[in-house]
């Protein structure tokens, strides 16, 4: 057995207790709680647009006759990266990581980039072709060589709008990203850390 002789005394008295009902939550920030609301929109409705376009190309009925020279793995692989890319975003947000935030961010700049040389070589290429059906050696300019060449304006003119709508939608992310990155952690430094 111990001797009482050898316990120390603790003084109790200068212990303070904050009270919890005035420590504000990182839920309850207005400007967290807008941002998060905005990025997790916009990256449900692109995981939904995903989706439905990986959905109309699974069960597409008669998938061989839309078929071009490309590899249709390679597109549902590549849609495969942008949804998990997508579901990045939404858990990141949902556990209000920075690093995770500015990380999204990054990879959608990539994503951003890839997008814009894509349409861009994408564009080139099927201008070629049209330049190439206009200048025929043949006389054969008729109907068929008229309405290819229409319809190869329209197929830029739906590139080029759809990758516009992409560019936009990825800016948005990115701002979002940041910007909720930046108050979350403007919220964590004005917050004190109660011990």
């Amino acid at each position: 057995m111990q001797s009482t002789s050898n316990i120390k005394n603790v003084d109790t008295n200068n212990v303070t207790y904050a009270p919890v009902r005035n420590q504000r939550l990182l839920t309850d920030d207005p400007q967290v709680k807008q941002t998060r609301k905005r990025l997790i929109g916009v990256i449900i409705v692109c995981l939904t647009l995903t989706i439905i376009g990986l959905a109309r190309e699974l069960f597409k009925s008669n998938y061989q006759a839309y078929k071009l020279d490309t590899n249709p793995n390679l597109y549902f692989g590549l849609t495969f990266i942008i949804i998990l890319l997508y579901g990045f975003g939404i858990f990141v947000a949902y556990k209000y990581s920075i690093m995770g935030l500015r990380v999204y961010a990054g990879l959608n700049i990539i994503h951003l980039i890839y997008t814009v040389i894509a349409t861009v070589v994408g564009i080139v290429m099927i201008t070629q072709v049209k330049n190439d059906l206009n200048h025929t050696d043949g006389h054969d300019h008729d109907k068929t060589s008229t309405s290819m060449t229409s319809v190869m304006s329209f197929v830029v003119s739906a590139i080029a709008i759809g990758a516009i709508i992409s560019v936009v939608i990825s800016v948005f992310i990115i701002i979002f990203s940041f910007k909720l990155a930046k108050a979350i952690q403007a919220f964590n430094h004005q917050t004190p850390i109660e011990i």
